[in-house]
């Protein structure tokens, strides 16, 4: 999370969501931090009661974009214990195989489904991905710092599309239901060029 008691913002960072970009420019912002949780911790479990009263937003994605850069990701990685074996399987297993496996309950909290990982914060603002470019002019204090979003480790781009097929979005939309529905997301979005 990056907290600002100066602007009195609060971000959650979800996981593959453009976390990283946003990140950097807010990181830059007067009296901004970053707090790191504990996995297993609920967010207002941890946080300054004061904060819980800031603006508070976060990012959240397309939930078949979102899995398809977990498991690019994770063939990237080298593996650590808390990884649950993701990474190994991700290096081993074609897309389809690794949404099967995660299917039976062998994934770890970063591939929770964003709608659970949030719970149970207040969020003022969510950001979809898609508008992360242009997603500062709408924030209060974005205009004032005029502030630009840098293109790091993500993929805006439709290369996700071609690795589903419809068992395998039947899957992901199992597992992430709720992320669709909240979120706005089409259960056929995979399919659009």
């Amino acid at each position: 999370m990056i907290v600002s008691e100066k602007l009195r913002l609060l971000f959650i960072e979800v996981p593959r969501t453009g976390t990283t970009s946003m990140a950097e420019v807010l990181l830059g912002l007067p009296g901004a931090i970053r707090i790191s949780l504990r996995r297993s911790a609920h967010h207002t479990e941890v946080l300054d009661k004061a904060w819980l009263e800031y603006f508070t937003f976060a990012t959240v994605r397309n939930p078949y974009a979102r899995e398809y850069s977990v498991y690019a990701l994770r063939q990237q990685q080298e593996s650590k214990p808390y990884h649950k074996g993701t990474v190994e399987a991700a290096k081993t297993m074609p897309f389809e195989d690794y949404i099967a496996w995660l299917g039976r309950g062998n994934g770890l909290e970063f591939d929770t489904p964003v709608a659970e990982f949030l719970r149970p914060m207040r969020v003022d603002r969510l950001i979809r991905f898609e508008d992360l470019p242009g997603c500062f002019e709408d924030l209060y204090f974005g205009k004032e710092f005029n502030l630009e979003l840098p293109k790091l480790h993500t993929v805006i781009d439709d290369r996700w599309r071609p690795a589903y097929t419809e068992v395998i979005a039947d899957a992901v939309w199992k597992y992430a239901c709720e992320d669709f529905e909240t979120f706005g997301y089409e259960r056929d979005s995979w399919r659009e060029a």
